[in-house]
């Protein structure tokens, strides 16, 4: 019978008929649907779940290849001024001491270890953006797991209208941002923030300056009581810092002094040397630290120095 087997395919017509709504009703928004089933019906792009179409991986991929790009080129474009190939290299680091022993042999306590260095190296700024991003990662597999349908989110995007009658009084300034648009958008606002955390981060020179002179009390203090872990603790923060001093002085005045550079080179080497002295042996030799301190305080005091511009003082 023709005639009900035309009535058998009106419901899967109505269906369909919803469905393309829907997506041009989308379409209009300057969006996408991420879920476009309706009431049970079927992606158009792949049965029985969604197409690759549906979630947009073409436009996301151009969107992380066009962010991938900017950062290249940003890295290749300031490379040569903050590499300081003049100087003399490094003869020897310790990049990788933490690998090969994270845990000195007299530790007794690994875990109370651990939880001292996420203290000591883990600002609270970073805890809070992990606690941020684990709740949107729980709210979102909440939401895949108890609305497979998207009903939540066709809600959103309609404001609790029909979607066929969406258009009607909508106010003027209520526009399709076209996707293109939104992209350029996104990558211009990171650009711009890339740059305000650059100059937030990396410290100015009368800034820097008042850093070097707070963490060098605090190294000197440290080692003259031989507190070996808050001496740790202090290198890497003075160490860090020098080389942040070094590129806020070129994103602010495009140059850093040769002079200054090998003050540089010079201070680490130095605070490199008190290291070893502190940290290395079994028994602390306090006249050795007392030498290696005064050592390292000449050169603090030429750095700050050159710096400043200024010829270092004499005696």
């Amino acid at each position: 019978d023709d005639g009900g087997d035309r009535r058998a395919r009106l419901p899967d017509a109505n269906r369909r008929d919803d469905a393309d709504r829907l997506d041009v009703r989308s379409r209009q928004l300057g969006g996408r649907r991420l879920y476009p089933a309706l009431a049970g019906g079927r992606s158009q792009h792949r049965p029985g779940g969604l197409g690759l179409a549906d979630l947009g991986h073409a436009a996301d991929a151009r969107l992380a290849g066009g962010a991938v790009g900017i950062v290249l080129l940003i890295a290749f474009a300031i490379e040569r001024p903050l590499s300081f190939r003049d100087s003399p290299p490094e003869d020897h680091t310790h990049a990788f001491d933490i690998f090969c022993q994270p845990f000195p042999l007299e530790t007794s306590d690994p875990a109370g270890r651990v939880a001292d260095l996420l203290a000591d190296r883990v600002p609270r700024h970073e805890w809070l953006a992990l606690a941020v991003l684990a709740g949107l990662l729980a709210a979102g597999a909440s939401l895949r797991w108890f609305d497979p349908g998207c009903r939540i989110e066709d809600r959103l995007v309609s404001g609790g209208q029909d979607l066929s009658t969406f258009d009607a009084g909508r106010p003027a300034w209520d526009v399709a941002v076209p996707p293109a648009v939104l992209g350029v958008v996104v990558l211009a606002g990171l650009v711009a923030t890339s740059v305000v955390a650059a100059y937030l981060y990396y410290p100015d020179l009368p800034t820097a300056l008042e850093e070097l002179r707070y963490v060098e009390g605090e190294t000197h203090q440290a080692a003259l009581e031989g507190d070996r872990r808050r001496t740790q603790v202090w290198i890497e923060a003075w160490e860090d810092l020098i080389r942040r001093t070094e590129v806020g002085l070129w994103i602010r005045r495009g140059a850093v002094r040769t002079e200054a550079a090998a003050a540089a080179v010079a201070l680490r080497e130095r605070i490199e040397a008190l290291e070893h002295a502190v940290l290395e042996p079994e028994t602390i030799d306090r006249e050795e630290v007392a030498a290696e301190l005064q050592r390292v305080l000449e050169a603090s005091r030429n750095h700050r120095d050159q710096l400043r511009g200024e010829r270092p003082q004499d005696g």
